[in-house]
């Protein structure tokens, strides 16, 4: 029986004979709450125990930092201290649960007046807060975090710091916390017996609640720093989505949404592509020769293209009457552009343009890496693909895009997973992620809203190449 039917089966036997029992809000709320830990316990796989509390003028839902990766750890993190409103780094043990809950834990709060506000404002709300954490494979929590928020696992220091238990002092007639003075009182209450509260992991110099810990936590080290083991794991995860029935169509949008989920698009590239474009202007329209002198190499783009030295250009340039402003404009563009490829920079775990192991590892990419994964995942399953280079309008500047090019029941279709995770992000906020899966060149530009999609010379080859070993298929658009 549901927490629902319960209820209302509780208060229509109760009413009667209890005035105090509860009412229909109260009912409501608990409602709610069934609505919503499924849809976070689904979230994490069930890994994890989710507490909720939406009673007592204000709703949270605990997610404890063992079932976190690290990455949605450091988001969590940030989150309690940019948003203290409604996130809250919970240490245990606590007043209502102390056997259910024996570790640290985010809370996510939203406030909300009894009697007034609207449950499902509050459900919403909490979801919002909720999903600012990327849910990905739940992971042990990392060595770097483990320490500080004494997760389960531990080195010696830890240990220490835990091995204090009470002895009585008759002198004082009360008990005091004496922690062990020797490893081998560590051993004794820890390490030792038929039933070990840790094990010793060599490898870490950690000690782990148990031995499956160790296992999972060398599993997760060599995923985390192995480009190989990603690509292992995103094939093993889309194999098991896969079943007997499905179609190529259906199999082909299983790997999209899965990219989609998985990858998050690198701006740093895209925003050093718009100061290579002012930089192309300044040339053309013959500027470049008034920043020169800052050039230690005038042939260099990454000279042209320095920050600092533009910084310094654009500086000393102000009191130069002999500087024409169109040349301080170019630069004013091309330092905006390149303090935010910095900025990008910093979030983006590592990733390097034009280095795929770096975005298998970072999970951040731009439109050619995701085009080259798509169709080396597709590759993988059998599916015809081929990755598309060209160009498209973006902003005011024109840039290099890469796409895909499948098969779809004989016909020829598109698939742009850059896009679609512009969506994803809400940098597209006009479009849905699904809106660039199997679409025609001519939908793709309908749907772009006028954005000059190009298919670069030379690719043709490509989309021929991938008609003509479709064999037997009727090829159309």
């Amino acid at each position: 029986m549901k927490i629902t039917e319960q209820l209302e089966w509780d208060y229509e036997t109760n009413k009667k004979t209890s005035t105090n029992f509860m009412t229909k809000d109260t009912i409501r709320e608990i409602v709610a709450a069934e609505l919503f830990i499924p849809i976070v316990e689904e979230l994490y796989d069930k890994n994890i125990f989710t507490n909720w509390s939406g009673l007592t003028g204000n709703a949270h839902i605990r997610i404890p930092l063992d079932g976190l990766s690290k990455e949605n750890f450091l988001i969590a993190k940030k989150n309690c201290e940019s948003n203290p409103n409604h996130w809250k780094f919970q240490k245990p043990p606590y007043a209502d649960n102390k056997d259910i809950l024996p570790n640290y834990t985010f809370e996510i709060y939203v406030d909300y007046e009894e009697g007034v506000t609207q449950i499902s404002y509050v459900v919403e709300k909490m979801l919002e807060e909720v999903r600012k954490l990327s849910f990905q494979d739940i992971q042990i929590a990392r060595v770097e975090y483990a320490k500080e928020s004494e997760l389960p696992r531990v080195n010696i220091e830890g240990l220490y710091k835990r091995s204090e238990c009470p002895v009585f002092n008759i002198e004082k007639q009360q008990d005091e916390m004496v922690p062990a003075e020797s490893f081998e009182e560590l051993s004794e209450m820890y390490l030792d017996g038929n039933n070990p509260e840790y094990f010793y992991d060599e490898e870490t110099d950690t000690y782990f609640r148990n031995k499956e810990l160790i296992a999972k936590s060398k599993e997760y080290r060599e995923y985390e720093t192995s480009p190989e083991k990603r690509k292992e794991r995103a094939l093993q995860e889309i194999s098991k989505r896969f079943n007997s029935k499905m179609t190529d169509e259906q199999k082909y949008k299983t790997i999209f949404d899965w990219c989609i989920n998985y990858f998050n698009y690198a701006y740093s590239g895209l925003n050093y592509a718009y100061a290579e474009q002012e930089w192309r202007k300044e040339s053309d329209e013959n500027l470049t020769k008034y920043y020169r002198n800052y050039c230690r190499n005038t042939n260099s783009q990454c000279e042209l293209l320095g920050l600092e030295t533009r910084k310094k250009f654009l500086e000393d340039s102000k009191s130069n009457i002999d500087i024409p402003n169109e040349a301080l404009i170019r630069t004013q563009k091309i330092i905006q552009h390149l303090e935010e490829y910095e900025k990008c920079k910093q979030k983006e775990n590592g990733f390097i343009s034009g280095n795929t192991d770096s975005v298998w590892l970072s999970r951040y990419g731009v439109c050619m890496n995701f085009a080259e994964i798509y169709e080396f995942l597709c590759e993988k399953f059998s599916l015809p693909c081929k990755h598309i280079q060209g160009s498209i309008d973006s902003g005011e500047y024109n840039v290099g895009h890469a796409w895909n090019a499948i098969m779809i029941n004989g016909k020829l279709k598109y698939v742009d997973i850059s896009s679609a995770i512009h969506c994803k992000d809400k940098s597209n906020t006009i479009n849905a992620p699904e809106d660039f899966f199997g679409k025609t060149l001519e939908e793709l530009q309908t749907i772009d809203g006028g954005k000059n999609r190009r298919i670069a010379e030379g690719f043709e080859k490509n989309i021929k190449e991938l008609i003509n070993n479709s064999e037997g298929w009727n090829v159309g658009d």
